[in-house]
């Protein structure tokens, strides 16, 4: 069975991600769809007073000059109207239909990436507990001439495809994926056999709202007080307040960068420069800052989750920590304290462990949990164990439909 053209995209609250099957090497590859070749979009959209819709990078840049019109945390609220403060209402499907049009745009552009003619299975991955696959269909209708297979994938089950094929297959026993995004905390147990990958049956995936939103909210407030409390002349301080306060979503995508190319370590310091001030906060700031703004929180529900998730399978559970939340060293820390206090009377109970990939691993593992469920895998022969799971449970799949309104590329 030939591999056709795949391509999964990863609506998330702060970003928008996409990777695709590259047929010429063989690979995921994760689609540059950003401004000037970045991996990810903006989930940033305005919309003016004649109710036209922008996205990503120049929804940022129109932020500074028309902030009435700005959109955010539309994944959390795709089953309802928004409504900027300048009174345009947009649904959800009317702002995702330009998105995804520009990121088939992209990918049909790529020929390496897209075979001409052939139908595309198009991969939307969603939180564990969320069902909008209709929005999402109807995002696409009217966008792209060829037709197309949607399918719908949970993003911990995603996550788990992308740590085993970094194990190169070795793994059987049970995960419980703890997928840490921008605006959820997912959760799924699965049980991992060699023919099949599947959930478990008695313990269903589960999730909460917040996340990594909540601590770069808490750093920037963090930075508010700093500045407050500066010894810089008062009329540049109210001035850099007035900045962070009107311009509230470049901060917290600024906030973002420099916390993820940031270990906070004892004794150092993390360096902020916001409209011409400099701020140095230490990091024993910062940690308890993240600390108070959620990661208890999510931690303690994490290990609720795998807690209950061992109760039901009484077998040893590898703790797969993924989303770009993990990134977070404090946040592997707390969880393996807690989880080293679960096992303290059942030695080898829990092991926690994080992909390679983990920014990604969603959007990278949907495309190999594909491979898996149609037999084949990549750079290989299909195994035959592997063909046994041609249609595998885990998916909620939609028919081919035709789309016949033109796109223009």
């Amino acid at each position: 069975m030939s591999i056709p053209n795949i391509l999964a995209i990863d609506f998330g609250t702060s970003r928008i991600k996409a990777s695709a099957w590259n047929h010429e090497n063989s690979k995921v590859e994760i689609l540059p769809i950003g401004l000037d070749e970045r991996n990810y979009i903006p989930s940033i959209f305005h919309v003016d007073s004649t109710g036209e819709i922008t996205f990503g990078d120049v929804a940022m840049d129109l932020m500074i000059h028309d902030p009435l019109g700005v959109l955010e945390n539309v994944k959390l609220n795709l089953n309802k109207s928004i409504r900027a403060a300048n009174g345009q209402k947009k649904e959800a499907t009317d702002l995702l239909r330009p998105v995804f049009g520009e990121i088939l745009r992209q990918f049909i552009a790529r020929s390496a990436l897209y075979k001409p003619n052939f139908p595309v299975s198009l991969i939307f991955t969603m939180p564990a507990r969320w069902n909008f696959e209709d929005i999402f269909s109807d995002a696409v209708k009217g966008i792209f001439q060829l037709p197309l297979n949607i399918f719908f994938e949970k993003e911990p089950i995603a996550a788990s495809f992308q740590w085993l094929q970094e194990e190169q297959g070795d793994f059987s026993g049970y995960l419980v994926i703890i997928d840490i995004g921008g605006g959820t905390v997912d959760w799924a147990c699965l049980h991992v056999k060699p023919e099949k990958v599947e959930i478990v049956s008695d313990y269903p995936p589960a999730g909460i709202e917040g996340a990594g939103l909540e601590l770069d909210k808490s750093i920037l407030e963090l930075l508010e007080s700093k500045l407050s409390q500066s010894n810089e002349e008062p009329d540049k301080v109210q001035r850099t307040i007035s900045y962070l306060s009107k311009h509230k979503e470049l901060m917290l995508d600024y906030v973002r960068k420099i916390k993820e190319r940031n270990q906070l370590t004892k004794n150092t310091h993390v360096k902020f420069n916001i409209n011409g001030s400099e701020i140095l906060l230490d990091s024993d700031e910062v940690i308890t800052s993240l600390e108070r703004a959620g990661i208890k929180r999510i931690v303690d529900h994490s290990c609720r989750y795998i807690e209950k998730a061992y109760n039901v399978v009484q077998q040893p559970i590898t703790c797969v920590l993924t989303g770009a939340g993990s990134q977070l060293d404090l946040m592997s820390q707390s969880l393996e304290l807690v989880l080293s206090g679960l096992g303290i009377n059942s030695d080898g109970k829990f092991t926690l462990v994080r992909p390679k990939e983990v920014k990604f691993s969603a959007v990278t593992g949907a495309i190999y949990h594909y491979l898996f469920s149609n037999g084949l895998h990549p750079g290989t022969q299909p195994k035959e164990s592997l063909k046994k799971e041609a249609n595998n449970a885990n998916w909620q799949v939609k028919n081919f439909f035709d789309i016949h309104k033109n796109y223009k590329l």
